[in-house]
């Protein structure tokens, strides 16, 4: 079957590309389960997009081009090394080493220079343990049409960027600078609501070469996770 999305500039990450979380959640959208999305080309902005799809896979297309491509892919859901508190992670917001010099500061996700009425405003801080957290509070721009719950690409998207900030948390690691996603597999166990106080966490699990795998997961008012994301980073920096 075929479709057609475009993606608004409003959701770029690189200021000429979407956002590759929420663009993967777009994809996302015609499976059903855990998903992995693979971003092999930067998605345009404002442009028609064929979506071609079958029951466990999809493709993106832009006139011909393989933009990305998801499939159904069962995941294990990895604890984090720990559980902050609200207090704890409000206090520390915005704090990671990345935001000294945001490479995308327009990004829909995590830019600094994005206000709350039209970007999510995740802003990731570190934390003791090797964990990296923020807190997110849906706005009704982010429902679903139609619904009381928070869409599929606005999740996805909410798991994307902070899941960079603890691969570049270590001085060693600034030559990754500046980082796009590669990749990104997503569980969701329930669904979100407008007007809630979430908790971000994301991990790094390793960095090898340009390549950068890390983790994160949401959590809700009380404690309870609620979605998971393994992601795969790839820095832009040959040298």
């Amino acid at each position: 079957m075929r479709e057609t999305i475009t993606i608004g500039r409003r959701y770029c990450g690189p200021p000429n590309s979407a956002n590759g979380g929420y663009c993967a959640g777009k994809l996302a959208t015609f499976l059903e389960g855990d998903v992995q999305v693979r971003l092999l080309a930067p998605p345009p902005l404002n442009t028609p997009l064929a979506v071609s799809y079958q029951q466990n896979q999809a493709e993106l297309l832009d006139q011909g081009q393989v933009v990305a491509t998801a499939a159904l892919r069962q995941l294990s859901w990895e604890e984090p090394p720990r559980l902050p508190s609200i207090a704890e992670i409000e206090a520390k917001q915005g704090q990671c080493r990345a935001f000294n010099s945001h490479p995308f500061p327009g990004c829909f996700v995590c830019g600094p220079e994005r206000r709350r009425e039209d970007g999510l405003c995740i802003y990731p801080g570190p934390l003791a343990g090797g964990i990296c957290a923020a807190l997110w509070r849906p706005d009704e721009s982010c429902l679903e049409q139609g619904t009381d719950v928070v869409g599929l690409p606005f999740v996805w998207a909410a798991l994307d960027c902070p899941s960079s900030f603890p691969l570049l948390e270590p001085e060693e690691n600034q030559r990754l600078v500046p980082m796009v996603l590669a990749s990104l597999a997503v569980s969701i166990k329930a669904s979100l609501s407008v007007r809630q106080t979430y908790r971000i966490l994301s991990w790094a699990r390793s960095v090898e070469g340009r390549k950068g795998f890390s983790r994160a997961m949401i959590f809700d008012v009380n404690g309870d996770a609620i979605a998971y994301s393994e992601a795969l980073w790839i820095s832009l920096n040959k040298q």
